[in-house]
C-alpha cells in the first residue's frame, strides 16, 4: 500500500512538472480537502444504514486543453456509517446498531467539461475510482474464532464518481456522488450479504500552478 501511494504521488508530481514546462495554461494542480457523508448500500430490509460524516484530503492534477479536461486525484479518505441490523436468520449477530469506519486511499480519474464555452467556471464530471483500503473497524462483533478484520473488509473497492464544480479564482469547489461497484464489506458469514458504499462528497481545492 505504501509503495502504491508513493508511486501515485510521484506520478502526480512528475506530471505536473512536465505539464508546467510544456504549457502552464493547460495544466494545474494543488491540494484539496473536504467532507464525506457515507452509507452502506444493500437491497436487504434487515439492514438500514445512516449517512455519517467523514473527511478526505489529498491532491489533484487537471489537464485542460479546451472545453474538456481530465483530472486524476489521490485522496486519503475516512468513511463512517451507522447501520442497524433488524433481523439475522443465521443467529450469529444480534439485532442492534453498529458503527463502521473505513480508512482508504482513493484514486478517481475524472473526465469533465465546461458547460458554457471554454472559459466557463462551471463544470460537470464523471469517472471511475479505485479505493485501496488501509484499515477498517466496527465489525468486531461479527468476528468468529480465528477471524480478523481482513476477513470482512475488502482490500480494493472499484466504484464510480459523478458531480459538478465551480472555479472561483484560485479556488476550486466540487460536489459529487460516489457509488461502489464492488462490496466494501463481506458479511456473508453473518448472512447479511456484501454491502457497497455510497457517499456524498464536498471539497475545496487550491490551484497552486
Amino acid at each position: 500500500m505504501q509503495k502504491t501511494l508513493f508511486a501515485l504521488m510521484m506520478l502526480l508530481l512528475a506530471g505536473s512538472a512536465w505539464a508546467q514546462k510544456k504549457n502552464p495554461e493547460v495544466f494545474t494542480l494543488g491540494p484539496k480537502a473536504g467532507i464525506n457523508y457515507t452509507s452502506l448500500i444493500k437491497d436487504d430490509r434487515r439492514i438500514n444504514s445512516d449517512y455519517k460524516l467523514g473527511y478526505h484530503l489529498g491532491g489533484f492534477l487537471r489537464f485542460s486543453p479546451g472545453k474538456f479536461y481530465i483530472q486524476p486525484e489521490v485522496l486519503f479518505t475516512s468513511k463512517k456509517t451507522d447501520f442497524q441490523v433488524n433481523q439475522n436468520t443465521s443467529g450469529t449477530v444480534q439485532s442492534g446498531n453498529y458503527r463502521v469506519a473505513f480508512t482508504s486511499v482513493d484514486v478517481p480519474v475524472l473526465l469533465g467539461t465546461r458547460l458554457i464555452g471554454n472559459r466557463s467556471n462551471f463544470r460537470v464530471f464523471a469517472g471511475p475510482m479505485a479505493s485501496f483500503n488501509i484499515s477498517g473497524r466496527g465489525l468486531e462483533e461479527f468476528f468468529r474464532e480465528n477471524e480478523s478484520a481482513d476477513d470482512y473488509y475488502q482490500k480494493t473497492i472499484w466504484g464510480f464518481q459523478a458531480g459538478a464544480g465551480i472555479d472561483v479564482g484560485a479556488l476550486t469547489f466540487d460536489a459529487r456522488y460516489e457509488r461502489g461497484f464492488t462490496a466494501a464489506a463481506n458479511l456473508d458469514r453473518a448472512n447479511l450479504g456484501k454491502p457497497a458504499t455510497g457517499l456524498f462528497q464536498f471539497s475545496v481545492g487550491i490551484k497552486l500552478l
